[in-house]
């Protein structure tokens, strides 16, 4: 039997969900009674597209504030299940790689202040070094979630590891963090859709600066303003470019999400 190209396989699995996903979000569209600002006293409500707004990162915070978990769909809510369960199986699968070993040890060495976070595979860290070293994790085998928008694509499990860890540290609950992952999904993947990252030279994991303070944000129960902050504090952080991930490769690659979650942990905090 022929052996299939893996990123052959991948565009072919994205196809089929990008073209379910469209269905989903034409039926999402025709089922929608009042976007938000109709007026329309006691008329369902959706979150308006995170492109809504006077600036497009003050879109993104109103985006993140308005979301509810009610407005997740139960099926979109199994799915967001399921995309966790993918995501901490490449992190457990993970566990032993040197790189991350290392990634271990430095996260013990400096994220011992405070430690009450839990790490994938066992220990604590503060939230800051626990986030960063789940995010390593779930990033490091690249076998995780990808989300294929024509020439772009991202990885939305990058985002993970640093929400996880946020909703951990202020205690927060299954749904409060299903909640704010979906946020952070749903502003990587339109940005993604929306703009040439790869295409102008800028490494994939630009757009995560962006979805990542929307996620933490939300996991904080930051205001709009406060929101609008942290997304620009966040995306301000990192602007890494592509041209790092050409061959050879290095360890960057598989760390890189680590590096912007320390990094945007730090900024809505």
């Amino acid at each position: 039997m022929a052996e299939v190209d893996r990123r052959t396989c991948f565009k072919g699995i994205a196809a089929l969900a990008a073209s379910t996903l469209a269905a989903e979000a034409a039926r999402a569209d025709e089922a929608r009674v009042a976007p938000l600002g109709s007026g329309q006293v006691g008329a369902p409500q959706t979150p308006s597209p995170i492109t809504t707004g006077p600036s497009q990162t003050q879109g993104m915070a109103r985006f993140a504030v308005r979301t509810r978990y009610e407005d997740l769909t139960a099926e979109r809510r199994q799915r967001l299940k399921i995309a966790l369960l993918d995501a901490l199986a490449c992190a457990i699968a993970a566990l032993e790689a040197s790189p991350i070993q290392a990634w271990l040890a430095q996260t013990k060495a400096f994220g011992g202040s405070d430690a009450r976070c839990t790490l994938i595979g066992g220990g604590q860290a503060n939230v800051v070094y626990a986030g960063s070293y789940n995010a390593g994790l779930v990033r490091y085998l690249d076998f995780m979630d990808s989300y294929f928008a024509g020439a772009e694509l991202c990885h939305p499990s990058d985002n993970t590891g640093g929400v996880l860890s946020a909703c951990d540290d202020a205690g927060r609950s299954g749904k409060e963090f299903l909640t704010a992952l979906a946020v952070a999904y749903q502003v990587e993947a339109t940005l993604t859709g929306a703009a040439g990252f790869m295409a102008h030279g800028f490494d994939l994991t630009t757009q995560l600066t962006f979805s990542l303070a929307a996620g933490l944000a939300k996991t904080l129960g930051l205001d709009e303003d406060q929101t609008t902050s942290a997304i620009g504090i966040c995306a301000s952080s990192g602007v890494p470019l592509l041209v790092v991930r050409t061959t050879p490769i290095s360890q960057w690659k598989g760390l890189l999400p680590a590096q912007l979650t320390l990094g945007g942990i730090q900024g809505p905090s």
